[in-house]
């Protein structure tokens, strides 16, 4: 990795970070910390913990306000939903971005933080913990909490590519998950979690029906 000395004059607004953690239970939790520098370059700090999310939300909010945080980006699938509920009662938090997550882990590291690796600087003071995470990652393994939250955070603060490309992204990740469920016998639902709903709502912008039923 490239490493830089943290460059605080960048504007709050331009300073992301990131959680990866469960709600509960024996794990570790990962943080990242991002911002580009007018130089193009993104300067980054990560930390790993080990514990639950309760017991770590209160250093996230201190490394938050020490690095001049000002939007927080965190999953809203079931068990972070509840932690972005939290991290928003903690006064002077940052601003709280609950997110969809539907791309393949795999397929994100590598479209992103692989893609991204040359432009990122490092501040000495990174976990090194959180770097052995990223430095041991392999495709086809289960990634850990670093290597997930990095990516994640690339892409939803610093991505700007276009609607073509994110489609051709979208599909290649939906035929893997198909491919996946195939092998293992099992629908797509089981193997992202669980079913959530039996029903969705729907919405239609062009060829009305002429009836409800319809």
């Amino acid at each position: 990795p490239i490493y830089g000395e943290w460059d605080w004059s960048i504007r709050p607004t331009r300073v992301h970070a990131h959680m990866d953690a469960a709600w509960d239970g024996s794990c570790t939790n990962a943080l990242t910390i991002m911002a580009e520098r007018p130089d193009g370059k993104i300067q980054a700090y990560g930390k790993i913990y080990t514990g639950t999310f309760e017991d770590c939300k209160l250093d996230f909010a201190r490394e938050c306000r020490n690095r001049n945080v000002r939007n927080f980006h965190i999953e809203k699938n079931p068990d972070k939903g509840m932690a972005a509920g939290e991290l928003r009662r903690i006064p002077g938090f940052p601003t709280v971005r609950a997110y969809a997550e539907s791309m393949n882990k795999d397929i994100k590291i590598v479209s992103f933080l692989k893609k991204y690796w040359q432009r990122i600087v490092w501040d000495p003071n990174t976990d090194p913990n959180y770097l052995n995470q990223v430095h041991d990652y392999r495709p086809g393994q289960d990634p850990r909490d670093a290597p997930d939250s990095a990516s994640s955070l690339l892409r939803q603060a610093f991505y700007r590519g276009g609607g073509v490309l994110m489609s051709a992204i979208s599909a290649v990740d939906i035929a893997l998950w198909d491919i996946t469920g195939k092998k293992y016998g099992l629908p797509v639902s089981k193997l992202i979690g669980g079913k959530f709903r039996d029903k969705i709502p729907a919405y239609c912008s062009v060829l009305m029906p002429g009836t409800k039923e319809e």
